[in-house]
Protein backbone atom coordinates (compact mmCIF):
# COMPACT_ATOMS: atom_id res chain seq x y z
CA UNK A 1 0.00 0.00 0.00
CA UNK A 2 2.01 2.89 -1.55
CA UNK A 3 1.43 6.01 1.16
CA UNK A 4 0.64 9.68 -0.47
CA UNK A 5 1.52 12.79 0.74
CA UNK A 6 0.58 16.09 -0.46
CA UNK A 7 2.48 18.82 1.12
CA UNK A 8 1.14 22.43 1.82
CA UNK A 9 2.45 25.77 3.49
CA UNK A 10 4.39 28.12 2.40
CA UNK A 11 7.90 29.90 1.98
CA UNK A 12 8.70 33.68 2.42
CA UNK A 13 11.84 35.22 0.59
CA UNK A 14 13.44 38.42 1.81
CA UNK A 15 16.81 39.84 0.98
CA UNK A 16 18.23 42.15 -1.53
CA UNK A 17 20.61 41.28 -4.29
CA UNK A 18 23.17 43.75 -5.90
CA UNK A 19 25.46 43.53 -9.25
CA UNK A 20 28.83 43.48 -9.01
CA UNK A 21 31.66 43.91 -12.00
CA UNK A 22 34.87 44.52 -12.79
CA UNK A 23 36.08 45.77 -16.01
CA UNK A 24 39.70 44.74 -17.87
CA UNK A 25 41.50 47.08 -19.32
CA UNK A 26 44.52 46.64 -21.86
CA UNK A 27 46.90 49.10 -20.79
CA UNK A 28 50.36 49.39 -22.33
CA UNK A 29 52.53 49.41 -19.76
CA UNK A 30 52.49 47.98 -16.21
CA UNK A 31 53.88 48.55 -12.77
CA UNK A 32 57.68 47.87 -12.48
CA UNK A 33 58.11 48.97 -16.14
CA UNK A 34 60.97 51.12 -17.44
CA UNK A 35 59.87 53.60 -19.75
CA UNK A 36 61.02 56.29 -21.73
CA UNK A 37 59.93 60.18 -21.90
CA UNK A 38 58.47 60.94 -25.58
CA UNK A 39 59.18 64.89 -25.50
CA UNK A 40 62.87 64.19 -24.27
CA UNK A 41 63.24 61.37 -27.32
CA UNK A 42 62.26 63.42 -29.41
CA UNK A 43 64.25 65.81 -28.63
CA UNK A 44 67.24 63.36 -29.26
CA UNK A 45 67.56 62.97 -24.80
CA UNK A 46 67.05 59.55 -23.28
CA UNK A 47 65.38 59.95 -19.61
CA UNK A 48 63.26 57.19 -18.45
CA UNK A 49 60.84 56.86 -15.49
CA UNK A 50 59.83 53.94 -13.15
CA UNK A 51 56.10 52.62 -13.23
CA UNK A 52 54.60 52.70 -10.00
CA UNK A 53 50.78 53.19 -9.88
CA UNK A 54 48.39 52.11 -12.96
CA UNK A 55 45.01 54.07 -13.03
CA UNK A 56 42.37 53.59 -15.82
CA UNK A 57 39.73 56.15 -15.30
CA UNK A 58 37.34 58.40 -18.07
CA UNK A 59 37.44 61.55 -19.50
CA UNK A 60 33.93 63.50 -20.98
CA UNK A 61 30.92 63.44 -19.76
CA UNK A 62 28.94 59.91 -19.31
CA UNK A 63 25.50 61.41 -19.49
CA UNK A 64 26.12 62.34 -22.83
CA UNK A 65 26.21 59.21 -24.50
CA UNK A 66 29.78 57.99 -23.49
CA UNK A 67 33.05 58.38 -22.55
CA UNK A 68 36.63 57.96 -22.88
CA UNK A 69 39.17 55.20 -21.06
CA UNK A 70 41.93 56.90 -20.13
CA UNK A 71 45.19 55.27 -18.77
CA UNK A 72 47.26 57.14 -15.88
CA UNK A 73 50.78 56.17 -15.04
CA UNK A 74 52.65 57.36 -11.58
CA UNK A 75 56.20 57.29 -11.28
CA UNK A 76 58.71 56.64 -8.50
CA UNK A 77 59.12 60.60 -8.41
CA UNK A 78 54.91 60.72 -8.25
CA UNK A 79 54.58 62.36 -11.31
CA UNK A 80 51.75 61.70 -12.94
CA UNK A 81 51.96 60.83 -17.14
CA UNK A 82 49.11 59.87 -19.68
CA UNK A 83 49.63 56.72 -21.87
CA UNK A 84 51.06 58.94 -24.92
CA UNK A 85 53.51 60.80 -23.09
CA UNK A 86 55.79 57.36 -22.52
CA UNK A 87 57.03 55.42 -24.92
CA UNK A 88 59.42 51.69 -25.28
CA UNK A 89 63.18 51.62 -25.17
CA UNK A 90 62.61 50.96 -29.25
CA UNK A 91 60.89 53.63 -29.93
CA UNK A 92 62.75 56.08 -27.92
CA UNK A 93 65.78 54.66 -29.61
CA UNK A 94 64.01 55.61 -32.76
CA UNK A 95 62.86 58.73 -31.76
CA UNK A 96 66.86 59.92 -30.70
CA UNK A 97 68.07 58.53 -33.63
CA UNK A 98 65.71 60.46 -36.01
CA UNK A 99 66.43 63.86 -34.24
CA UNK A 100 70.00 63.30 -34.58
CA UNK A 101 70.30 62.29 -38.20
CA UNK A 102 68.15 65.61 -38.54
CA UNK A 103 70.08 67.51 -36.84
CA UNK A 104 73.10 65.66 -38.94
CA UNK A 105 71.35 66.93 -42.04
CA UNK A 106 71.20 70.58 -41.25
CA UNK A 107 74.51 70.65 -39.84
CA UNK A 108 75.57 69.44 -43.10
CA UNK A 109 73.23 71.52 -45.37
CA UNK A 110 74.51 74.45 -43.55
CA UNK A 111 78.46 73.36 -43.89
CA UNK A 112 77.64 72.73 -47.57
CA UNK A 113 76.01 76.73 -47.51
CA UNK A 114 79.76 77.95 -46.10
CA UNK A 115 78.83 78.01 -42.75
CA UNK A 116 81.64 77.66 -39.85
CA UNK A 117 80.89 75.06 -38.24
CA UNK A 118 82.80 72.44 -36.60
CA UNK A 119 82.11 69.37 -38.41
CA UNK A 120 83.90 66.39 -40.54
CA UNK A 121 83.76 66.49 -44.13
CA UNK A 122 81.67 63.12 -45.47
CA UNK A 123 83.95 60.42 -45.52
CA UNK A 124 86.70 61.52 -42.40
CA UNK A 125 87.05 59.48 -39.77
Amino acid sequence: MPLEYEASGRVRVNGCAGISYARNYLTEYSVGDRVWVRKKASLGRFESVVIKRVRVGSAGNPSYGGSETVVVYTDTFNRVWMERELVSLQEAEALVSSYNSMVSAKTREMYDRGACLPIKPEGCA
